[in-house]
């Protein structure tokens, strides 16, 4: 499945600017390839539906929620995982800075992969 999974960071009920270009672009790239461009966020009880469904108006087909704490790099790369095991995507696109590379960086050793300058890793099986 050549789909792309990409992290999508918010803070205070707003979506990271930075994430949403992560997925517009992962949106793009998706096409390029026959797939589709999926969401992952990460939060408690107070992420709402809306903040979620809004994310596909960037070209997110699918979104998929995790309960964790969100900024930090270690529930984001294990949710991650378990979407990729479960979900078989073939690429992922992560967004959001600095929090941005330091997932890139371990995801790709956790999940397999080689991270680009442009932060997508191409997962290998």
């Amino acid at each position: 499945m050549a789909d792309v999974l990409t992290y999508v960071l918010h803070y205070e009920g707003k979506l990271n600017k930075n994430s949403l270009g992560a997925v517009s672009e992962g949106a793009a790239r998706a096409s390029e390839v026959g797939g589709e461009c999926h969401a992952l966020v990460l939060g408690g009880d107070d992420l709402s539906d809306e903040l979620c469904q809004s994310i596909g108006a960037y070209g997110a087909t699918k979104v998929f929620r995790a309960k964790g704490a969100e900024g930090l790099a270690q529930p984001i790369i294990d949710a991650m995982a378990k979407v990729i095991g479960e979900h078989g995507h073939s690429y992922a696109l992560f967004g959001g800075g600095l929090l941005g590379f330091e997932i890139g960086a371990l995801g790709a050793e956790h999940l397999g992969g080689a991270v680009g300058a442009d932060r997508l890793a191409q997962l290998v099986r």
